[in-house]
């Protein structure tokens, strides 16, 4: 995946965060989709696939999309591409960070780790 990829998909995630935050009714949906609260939303966007939720609970809701097409000029398709970027980013960074034996032991013993 090019970096210049990553970049253009979190520029996308960031402005719709922006979008979303303008208003409290959107912020308000925004938080209830996503089961953040206001308290939790800072320690969250330190996730890897904090942006990647920002965009997944976006498209998940339409009326929330649509506003933010008229008023940002970014493209729906736009969003579901920059979603599906920094989603497979996120897994990478995931995996890059467990044990070996424990994605053998997940292979072998799916039903008891979850």
């Amino acid at each position: 995946m090019d970096k210049l990829d990553i970049d253009w998909a979190e520029n996308v995630a960031i402005r719709t965060l922006a979008y979303i935050g303008q208003d409290e009714a959107r912020m308000k949906r925004f938080l209830l989709a996503t089961g953040l609260r206001g308290d939790t939303i800072r320690k969250a966007s330190t996730s890897g696939s904090f942006l990647s939720g920002v965009l997944s609970a976006a498209i998940e809701d339409d009326s929330l999309t649509s506003g933010m097409v008229v008023a940002t000029g970014i493209a729906r398709r736009h969003v579901s591409e920059a979603h599906d970027i920094l989603f497979k980013q996120s897994r990478r960074e995931v995996a890059a960070h467990v044990p070996a034996s424990a994605v053998r032991k997940k292979a072998l013993y799916p039903r008891q780790l979850g």
